[in-house]
């Protein structure tokens, strides 16, 4: 299970990675609500995984 750290320079942008990677196709609302996500509930960082399962959810 890898973790990846986001922060305010590099975070969108890591996420808009990894929505590239697992193909799934995001606009920037979703990404913004994945950062939101992922820093409320894994302070700063969060899991492959979980990153997958919330953007199912959207």
């Amino acid at each position: 299970k890898r973790n990846f750290v986001l922060d305010k320079m590099t975070g969108t942008q890591t996420i808009k990675q990894k929505m590239e990677q697992m193909n799934i196709d995001a606009c920037d609302e979703d990404i913004t609500k994945a950062m939101r996500y992922v820093k409320s509930k894994e302070k700063g960082t969060i899991s492959d995984t979980r990153l997958m399962d919330f953007l199912k959810q959207q």
